[in-house]
């Protein structure tokens, strides 16, 4: 009789981040190993976890939030589900300290490389060895404390629900004239917000629009392209896969359950 782990992985995949993502959740738990680069996360309530080189995000599932990437981030990302009550300590959000650790990278670096989905027995061998990476972190020091993060001024807020409301135009110039300030202005107002200034968080926006257009629509890729305010499909799709570490088909795919 083969003996079930606690956990199932549906996912994992290795990528290099490039930007910043604004707050979105999974379906799943999900678990980032980041192998370079640093950044952080913000939760829903304004809290903040830091990661740097070596350390693990853990997301319970349906968790609200936003990263914030060093750009070239290396990083390995895995979706599972508890087939059990997970203890206290997982049911929250947590980063572990930052610092190498061998085992810690050949254990993501064989989860990222998904030769594990080639069988049965290897989905349940990646259920035990991610249990025993739990188990691992958590012997290990205390997680970081959540800071505060102040929320977005008003203007930049003012300006998100501009650029949302008129994405396939959105230009900084007309955010910027929209809640009634000049473009220099509203670029230090994001930067001193966040890590990124306002023509990234339309690029991101219009990013976020498609990734809901795909999952909800079977529009061909040139006419999201077309109505979230890329040129060309060519555009949007090298876009995409900058953001994602995917491209919009595979996205789609994944979203429907065709893995």
């Amino acid at each position: 009789m083969a003996l079930e782990p606690p956990l199932a992985v549906v996912d994992a995949f290795t990528a290099t981040t490039q930007a910043t993502y604004p707050s979105h959740r999974h379906a799943e738990v999900e678990l980032v190993h980041h192998r370079s680069g640093s950044g952080f996360a913000v939760l829903a309530d304004g809290t903040r976890l830091a990661y740097g080189p070596g350390s693990v995000t853990y997301m319970p599932a349906g968790t609200p939030h936003s990263s914030n990437d060093q750009a070239g981030c290396a990083i390995v990302c895995v979706w599972v589900r508890w087939r059990v009550r997970p203890p206290a300590e997982l049911r929250r959000s947590w980063a572990s300290p930052h610092g190498p650790d061998p085992w810690l990278d050949r254990e993501f670096a064989w989860l990222g490389s998904q030769a594990w989905k080639r069988s049965e027995a290897g989905r349940r061998e990646a259920g035990f060895r991610l249990t025993a990476v739990l188990a691992h972190l958590a012997n290990g020091d205390a997680v970081e404390p959540l800071p505060l993060l102040r929320a977005p001024g008003a203007l930049v807020a003012e300006a998100q629900r501009w650029i949302s409301a008129h994405l396939r135009t959105a230009s900084v110039v007309d955010a910027a004239r929209a809640v009634g300030i000049g473009a220099d202005h509203l670029n230090r107002l994001y930067h001193a917000d966040f890590t990124y200034g306002p023509r990234h968080a339309i690029a991101q926006a219009r990013i976020d629009r498609a990734k809901e257009m795909l999952t909800g629509t079977g529009l061909p890729l040139q006419a999201i392209a077309e109505a979230v305010g890329f040129c060309s499909a060519r555009h949007f799709c090298q876009a995409f896969r900058r953001v994602t570490g995917t491209t919009p088909g595979r996205f789609r795919d994944l979203a429907a359950g065709r893995r």
